[in-house]
């Protein structure tokens, strides 16, 4: 098992909270030592609104509603400007509301001004920032197929750029911009989960960014990570440059106990929407918005009412979370990671999950994500 090059990163998006502390929280990851900070690209939460109020989630005592959201490019744009060397990407913005030749030229301009921290993180989209907005969601893996092209193509081809794809069509197109390094171009990070986005994934792309809930187990993770690698092989790239990273969401507490009382809380039930079906079987129960359900790619929780969430979440089985993130001590998370490591992992991101069960637990899941974050830049 290599562990010395496991790299750790936070997710630092402003769900709800004001400018200037979500800022001034990131320049503290920064301080603490965190390699990476991901900042989300939504137009609303995936926590229903419906639901929040502090008798449901603690988190509601501080922070007026989940909906309160800053552009992406607002937060990355003075992210650059208040950091020094913390690397920071998108996590994951996609091609249904943003033109591939804007997302080009604004991970290209930030990566000069970051003097090349940006890592591009895309994926195929989700129902919830496009169906309520009047886009259309369709065909969402040809379309990033050629965005990814045309972002490669805009930032490398030194000539006019025309391309007649089946989404868009370019003629005449330019971006004279030229990256802050000599060809280091930002790093395109793929959230790739089923076969199609997988082998996209390696045609392409120079990361993977999966969520925990779609790699469950470390021996599912090196299953799909192997069909990228035959995929960059296929493509003639060479995949030791490849770096496998990873979402996960965790609920941490250095108390066993604390730990097993915050897993039966009501509110993390609420991750259990974000899943197939197929991680419901093993509780013997079915998805409660149906078989055909794609979790986090269709759910829109505008849609409920609360009556109809509560009746929702009454469905879902205790427990569930253990398939959505990681729980645990600092110890037992440390563990994890490192499982997953032994089969290719090489960034994790974290998220934590902690303070919406419990507010008060803030300080004590710095210190513990501090104690995560130490022990891995010991190996280094």
């Amino acid at each position: 098992m290599d562990i010395s090059d496991v790299k750790i990163g936070i997710d630092a998006s402003f769900e709800g909270v004001p400018f200037k502390a979500g800022l001034s929280m990131i320049q503290n990851y920064e301080k603490i030592g965190f390699d990476c900070v991901i900042i989300d690209d939504h137009l609303m939460n995936f926590f229903p609104e419906v639901l929040w109020d502090p008798e449901f989630i603690d988190a509601a005592k501080s922070i007026e509603s989940p909906n309160n959201l800053y552009d992406m490019c607002t937060i990355i744009s003075n992210v650059v400007m208040n950091t020094k060397k913390i690397q920071i990407a998108s996590g994951v913005t996609e091609c249904f509301r943003r033109h591939p030749a804007d997302l080009a030229q604004f991970f290209l301009a930030q990566n000069n001004l970051s003097k090349g921290r940006m890592i591009l993180g895309m994926g195929a989209g989700e129902y919830l920032n496009t169906i309520p907005y009047g886009i259309e969601y369709n065909k969402p893996v040809s379309r990033l197929r050629e965005c990814i092209k045309i972002i490669k193509l805009l930032w490398q081809e030194k000539k006019n750029v025309n391309f007649n794809g089946e989404i868009w069509k370019l003629k005449g197109a330019c971006l004279g911009l030229k990256p802050y390094r000599k060809n280091k171009y930002p790093p395109i990070w793929v959230a790739a989960h089923g076969p199609q986005m997988l082998s996209l994934t390696g045609e392409l792309a120079d990361g993977w960014y999966p969520s925990k809930f779609h790699v469950t187990s470390p021996n599912i993770y090196k299953e799909k990570l192997e069909i990228i690698k035959e995929s960059a092989k296929k493509a003639g790239r060479e995949p030791d440059k490849f770096i496998p990273s990873l979402f996960a969401p965790i609920l941490i507490d250095e108390s066993k106990e604390e730990v097993k009382r915050m897993l039966k809380s009501e509110v993390l039930k609420i991750c259990g929407l974000f899943l197939s079906s197929q991680h419901f079987e093993k509780y013997g129960a079915s998805h409660p918005l149906g078989d055909s359900f794609d979790g986090l790619v269709q759910f829109i929780p505008s849609l409920y009412n609360r009556k109809q969430m509560m009746e929702i979440l009454e469905k879902i089985p205790q427990g569930v979370y253990s398939e959505f993130g990681f729980a645990g001590t600092s110890d037992e998370i440390i563990g994890k990671i490192e499982d997953y490591a032994r089969v290719g992992l090489k960034y994790i991101i974290l998220y934590d999950n902690t303070v919406m069960v419990d507010m008060n637990k803030v300080n004590d899941v710095q210190k513990s994500l501090t104690k995560v974050l130490d022990y891995f830049k010991a190996q280094r």
